[in-house]
């Protein structure tokens, strides 16, 4: 299976969490320090009234600690493997983004700071969906089992995950995957 992209991803999102510990410190989850997480962090204050932008994109790339950094990271790896396997480096790449982006502006809605790349991975998932046809019936009935658990895992603690991102990144890499299967191969979509 090609994982080209996906490996670079998860390298991109482990080095982001390496580089805040070595220049920031650690907490006392072994995570990177919290002044450092919130450096890079969605806050919807800082972004609509401090204009900062930026962070959209950077809080795709900061975990609070290794358990979150792990389990979006071997999400990654599930997904996005099919994922460019199936649609290639640009798209995957594509479909991670804007997933990834749309999740944290719907966070936007959320009083908190938010940090990680799940509702990027949540739109390889929702990716997935549009690839079933490629996948066998066994793999299908996997993936559609390991969503709806980690949909579970994530309701069940309201107000210390991110559901908006979640949702809201497994739609749009869903609409994302299907307008680019639905225009060729060749397509990429572009915002």
């Amino acid at each position: 299976m090609y994982t080209k992209t996906t490996v670079l991803l998860i390298a991109c999102n482990i080095l982001v969490y390496t580089l805040l510990i070595a220049f920031y410190g650690i907490n006392g989850d072994f995570g990177p320090n919290v002044n450092a997480i919130y450096m890079l962090a969605l806050h919807p204050y800082l972004v609509l009234f401090k204009g900062e932008w930026w962070r959209i994109v950077t809080a795709l790339f900061v975990h609070i600690d290794p358990l979150h950094l792990f389990f979006n990271m071997y999400a990654l790896y599930i997904a996005g493997r099919i994922v460019e396997t199936y649609h290639g480096r640009l798209k995957t790449i594509g479909i991670y983004f804007i997933s990834g982006v749309a999740g944290n502006i719907a966070s936007l809605l959320l009083p908190a700071f938010s940090a990680g790349s799940s509702g990027a991975v949540f739109g390889l998932f929702g990716a997935l969906v549009v690839i079933e046809k490629r996948v066998t019936g066994t793999a299908v009935a996997v993936l559609v089992f390991l969503i709806i658990v980690i949909l579970l895992s994530n309701l069940a603690y309201p107000g210390r995950i991110n559901n908006i991102a979640h949702v809201v990144g497994a739609v749009v890499g869903y609409i994302t995957a299907k307008y680019m299967q639905s225009h060729g191969s060749t397509k990429m979509l572009i915002i």
